[in-house]
């Protein structure tokens, strides 16, 4: 045996380096390429960062929340932070169940008609709106509270609904 391991040393070595290459690849190329592959279009972003204890100050509403079972959930309401414009806010969903938490970003959509709901405030409340798209992988199982997070300046407010989504395995359910 020996004999033939030093004849076909040449063979042997790349065959090495080729199993090498595909375990490095898997091991730490494969999870970002495939999950470039299987994004959803307009996808909402994971953050990490803290966040203040649940502050209220907002004033919000969850229109829509809803998901087609396996690939995603949209969120679409709106929310502000009291006695200030919704202009240059940024406001992100949370996820928050018994031992973890999900930061998603949203994207604005505009809301005229908040604004003139409430017209007696005086606020520009137009970029109130807000859309997430938020897919299904990035989300691990469990049953989750969610909340809307909003950060203005140095202005930030925290607070949760009475919405939930639930995810167990490849299922992904709302209430």
């Amino acid at each position: 045996m020996r004999s033939w391991v030093s004849k076909h040393r040449k063979q042997v070595a790349i065959h090495f380096c080729v199993i090498a290459g595909f375990l490095v690849f898997t091991l730490v190329a494969a999870e970002p390429l495939f999950d470039r592959m299987e994004r959803v279009a307009g996808e909402a972003q994971v953050h990490q960062f803290d966040l203040p204890a649940e502050t209220g100050g907002m004033r919000s509403s969850i229109g829509t929340l809803e998901t087609d079972g396996q690939k995603a959930v949209e969120i679409r309401g709106w929310a502000f932070i009291e006695d200030q414009d919704s202009e240059n806010s940024d406001v992100y969903i949370v996820l928050e169940s018994a031992d973890r938490r999900h930061i998603f970003d949203t994207m604005v959509h505009m809301r005229p008609d908040v604004t003139e709901h409430f017209a007696e405030t005086g606020l520009e409340l137009d970029c109130s709106g807000f859309l997430a798209l938020i897919p299904a992988r990035r989300i691990a199982d469990g049953e989750y509270t969610v909340g809307i997070y909003i950060r203005k300046g140095d202005a930030e407010a925290l607070q949760y609904t009475d919405r939930t989504i639930t995810k167990a395995g490849a299922t992904i359910e709302t209430g």
